[in-house]
């Protein structure tokens, strides 16, 4: 026997109404069902609200000291280039595998060449003036590869050999 509920009664009070729905309770059909289902699962989520980073404004005395980074950093590079070098070459030379590389005309230039590359490998580019001073460096080590080429083919022509 259908019985009325709290909820029934609360809303429809003892009626025919009421009756009538606590009937019809008890005989819900299958499409009833999985309309009322789909119902119940979509539920709408407040979407967040992004707003567009603002570009930091450089000041001028930044500007001024990213232009001339690089410059100095030329000169800088080319200064202790040499030591560098020797020390490199030093440590190099007590190695087995210093001791199987061939002596070009550029060999030196391709270590400190390989030496900017391990560099660059170590996480020194994570920084913008560390990034820009392994492309100075980099650069300047290419530059002299083929200064050396260059040389090379002069000497070539002349009639020695420098290979």
């Amino acid at each position: 026997m259908v019985k009325l509920t709290k909820a029934i009664i609360k809303k429809y009070g003892i009626s025919k109404k009421a009756w009538a729905v606590a009937r019809s309770k008890g005989k819900k059909s299958i499409k009833a069902k999985t309309i009322t289902s789909k119902k119940r699962g979509a539920s709408k989520v407040a979407k967040k609200r992004r707003s567009r980073a603002k570009q930091k404004t450089k000041s001028t005395m930044e500007k001024v000291a990213r232009s001339l980074f690089v410059p100095a950093m030329a000169i800088g590079y080319g200064y202790a280039r040499d030591k560098l070098s020797d020390g490199l070459n030093g440590i190099l030379l007590k190695t087995k595998l210093g001791q199987n590389i061939p002596a070009t005309a550029f060999t030196d230039e391709l270590i400190m060449l390989g030496a900017n590359f391990g560099l660059g490998k170590t996480g020194v580019k994570a920084n913008w003036y560390g990034m820009k001073a392994l492309q100075v460096a980099k650069h300047q080590e290419l530059g002299r590869i083929g200064s050396t080429f260059s040389d090379m083919q002069q000497t070539k022509s002349n009639g020695n050999t420098a290979w």
